[in-house]
C-alpha cells in the first residue's frame, strides 16, 4: 500500500512550501488520491524530497494515531453515556404504557365480570369464554 502524505507534510519532505505543492497539483504535475499525495508521486514531482528522517516520520505518524485515537475514545464514552440517557428514558416511557395497557386490560376484565352478572343466560356461555381467555392471557403476561 502507497504511504500517502498532507499537504503540509509533503510540502516539508519537498523543502517547499505548501503554496508550491498546491500549485504543482492545480497545474496537474502532482497528482493527488482523496486530498493526499503518495510518497512515490511526490518523489516523481519533486527527486530531491527528503525521505531520510524517518524517526521524524515515523512519530509523526504516532502522534497523529494517538491523537485519533484518544478523539474517537472521548467521542466513543460521550456517544455511549448519551445513548444510555435516551434508552433509559425511552424504556421509562415504554414501562409507563405498559402500565397503562395493563390497566385498561384490568378494567376490561372487571366490566366484563358486571356485565356477566347483569346478561341473560344465552350470554354467560359467551362471556364465560372470553373471560376464561383473558384470565390466560393475564396470567402469563404477568399482568394483575
Amino acid at each position: 500500500m502507497a504511504k500517502l502524505l498532507n499537504l503540509a507534510m509533503a510540502a516539508k519532505m519537498a523543502g517547499v512550501s505548501r503554496k508550491d505543492v498546491q500549485t504543482q497539483i492545480r497545474e496537474g504535475k502532482l497528482h493527488t488520491f482523496e486530498g493526499m499525495i503518495r510518497v512515490n508521486e511526490l518523489i516523481r514531482v519533486y527527486p530531491g524530497a527528503e525521505l531520510t528522517n524517518k524517526h521524524e516520520m515515523l512519530d509523526f505518524v504516532a502522534r497523529v494515531k494517538l491523537d485519533a485515537v484518544n478523539k474517537i475514545n472521548e467521542h466513543s464514552e460521550e456517544r455511549l453515556l448519551q445513548q444510555m440517557v435516551e434508552l433509559k428514558n425511552c424504556l421509562g416511557r415504554e414501562q409507563q404504557k405498559n402500565m397503562a395497557f395493563a390497566q385498561v386490560i384490568v378494567g376490561l376484565k372487571d366490566r366484563l365480570v358486571a356485565m356477566n352478572a347483569k346478561c341473560e343466560k344465552k350470554d354467560k356461555a359467551m362471556l364465560e369464554t372470553m373471560m376464561t381467555w383473558l384470565n390466560s392471557e393475564m396470567e402469563q403476561n404477568a399482568i394483575k
